[in-house]
């Protein structure tokens, strides 16, 4: 929503308010917002960016769902087309959301937004791992004999499971690189790849991130 992007640069609570009310579904905090005091203003800021992540989420979503007629397993089973729209959706809602890291201040908050997006990761990383082994195998795994991912403790997280978790993703790094030196040019594989480690890197400077932060806060 470019124009609570405009009203959070440049400040008028007036008019931040008009916007809210107009997007808003909760009556509760129409009511409480109506007059400015400095509690109503951080309020109505933290509402107003609320309210333009979940439209940028929206909108990312709507993009991938469309792109979900460009399947790169259009005759595969329902299930994993299903599984490809879902790992879509997730990196929709991680790229919608990687501009919370600018946006949210050094802290327990930084470290609660970098968490957050690592659960979503791991999800991704959990999908493209069926899909790479559908690829090769034309099927999907046994449950049974996945193997076991890292759980991330969202809750608590400390300086040394940032640490780890930076070093896989470094790893995952090389491994993609090589990966695409030997995709054909202009393949579907290669596209693929190419967004996989967009992914990766994305992960990684935000881990680098809330790991210089750690000095501090953690």
């Amino acid at each position: 929503m470019n124009a609570i992007h405009e009203v959070l640069k440049h400040w008028n609570y007036e008019r931040a308010y008009q916007i809210f009310r107009e997007h808003s579904t909760s009556h509760f905090l129409k009511e409480l917002l109506q007059n400015e005091t400095s509690f109503n203003t951080k309020k109505l800021q933290q509402e107003l960016q609320k309210l333009s992540e979940k439209a940028e989420v929206a909108k990312q979503v709507e993009k991938s769902t469309k792109e979900f007629s460009k399947s790169k397993f259009p005759n595969a089973p329902e299930e994993v087309r299903q599984l490809e729209q879902q790992k879509n959706e997730l990196f929709a809602i991680v790229s919608a959301n990687k501009m919370r890291l600018d946006l949210v201040p050094e802290g327990e908050q930084l470290n609660e937004a970098i968490t957050e997006l690592m659960g979503i990761w791991e999800k991704i990383y959990a999908c493209w791992d069926q899909l790479d082994h559908y690829r090769e195998h034309g099927k999907l795994p046994d449950p049974a004999r996945q193997p076991e991912r890292i759980e991330i403790d969202t809750e608590k997280i400390d300086r040394a499971q940032l640490q780890k978790r930076l070093s896989n993703v470094r790893t995952y790094i090389s491994r993609t690189n090589k990966k695409l030196e030997k995709a054909e040019t202009d393949s579907d594989r290669q596209k693929e790849l190419e967004e996989k480690l967009q992914q990766h890197i994305t992960e990684r400077d935000a881990l680098e991130k809330a790991l210089a932060d750690a000095k501090d806060s953690l």
